[in-house]
């Protein structure tokens, strides 16, 4: 969960947290509280707290205080700017390494079609950028490093995108890099085109294809709004990419598509409602009317969603947000006045 006041540009969110769970059987880790206050045009930690249970074996755990630790990071000493989290410099140990590692290979993307009609500069392609700035290097090291997952990337795009037959990298001279199409154009040979020349709805679709099955290591993937710009008749196909993905990790998707809801196969226990009153973001699942509606048949949830009606049990999230007490008994009014 990540809470944040509006702020200017530029700007860091007024306070966070986090509350994650490793794999089953595994440790189990979480920052789990961390405020940040405003001194002049930066921001400093006010508060930082971490601990590692395990099912078998001793917690571990560090805090740290108005940038002085109250529990220090065991077998390290460490010295952490007041503007840094120190998980960065425990993540040198082997009791944090894991936690760090999963929160920093949790990727969210909102594929930008213009970014990848540009010419890109020449990249590693370990991991898809944010907007798929990089997305001609991740189809390149896909296509090196692991052949079936990127035959599965093209046959998935032709079948999305009626006539494509694939996509590959293109360099020119080694100073920039694009993604060249296939396209079948009923004669003998297939013609090509540089991603320059092909619509957003494609450039979106291979973003997603690409962010689902890049070979850098993805620990929870999120997708902003995926069916924007694509074909309506495409959206089963994301779902069932989408659903794919969730066999190996965690998939979150923000979307404002009441057709995307109505698909089957999609449970009404996987849904959240975002809000945002007074300024603040709540998530919260279903409201119990809502789950009525959709549970006799009144309503399907985009039905709801279209006119509005589509609610979340907002007291129920506020309440177990209470309960999670991720920030501890911070003094807002203190942190002010320092």
């Amino acid at each position: 969960m990540v809470r944040s006041r509006p702020s200017r540009r530029g700007r860091q969110p007024a306070g966070q947290g986090r509350d994650d769970d490793a794999y089953a059987g595994q440790p189990v880790g979480a920052p789990r509280g961390c405020g940040s206050r405003r001194k002049g045009e930066s921001f400093t930690v006010a508060r930082e707290r971490c601990v590692i249970q395990r099912a078998l074996g001793d917690d571990s755990r560090f805090e740290r205080r108005s940038g002085k630790f109250v529990h220090e990071i065991a077998g390290i000493t460490s010295r952490v700017a007041d503007d840094r989290l120190a998980l960065f410099a425990a993540s040198a140990t082997d009791e944090f390494r894991e936690l760090f590692d999963f929160l920093v290979s949790m990727q969210l993307y909102s594929i930008v079609p213009s970014e990848l009609r540009r010419l890109q500069p020449p990249d590693a392609g370990d991991v898809l950028r944010e907007d798929g700035a990089n997305a001609a290097a991740v189809l390149k090291r896909l296509q090196d490093g692991d052949n079936d997952r990127y035959e599965r990337v093209c046959s998935l795009l032709g079948a999305a995108v009626p006539g494509i037959q694939g996509a590959q990298h293109k360099s020119f001279g080694g100073q920039f890099e694009t993604v060249e199409f296939r396209q079948d154009v009923g004669q003998k040979h297939p013609w090509t085109f540089d991603a320059l020349n092909v619509s957003d709805g494609t450039l979106r679709m291979l973003g997603l294809l690409l962010a689902v099955y890049q070979l850098g290591p993805v620990s929870v993937l999120g997708i902003e709004e995926p069916e924007a710009t694509v074909h309506p008749a495409v959206t089963e196909q994301i779902l069932e990419v989408l659903r794919d993905a969730s066999r190996l990790r965690q998939v979150l998707v923000t979307t404002h598509s009441p057709d995307l809801l109505d698909f089957a196969g999609i449970d009404e226990g996987w849904l959240r409602v975002v809000t945002n009153p007074q300024n603040a973001t709540l998530i919260a699942p279903l409201s119990e009317t809502s789950r009525d509606a959709v549970r006799h048949h009144l309503f399907t949830t985009g039905e709801l969603m279209r006119s509005g009606e589509l609610t979340g049990d907002t007291e129920g999230a506020t309440e177990r947000a209470n309960q999670l007490r991720l920030f501890g008994p911070i003094d807002a009014a203190r942190i002010a006045a320092d």
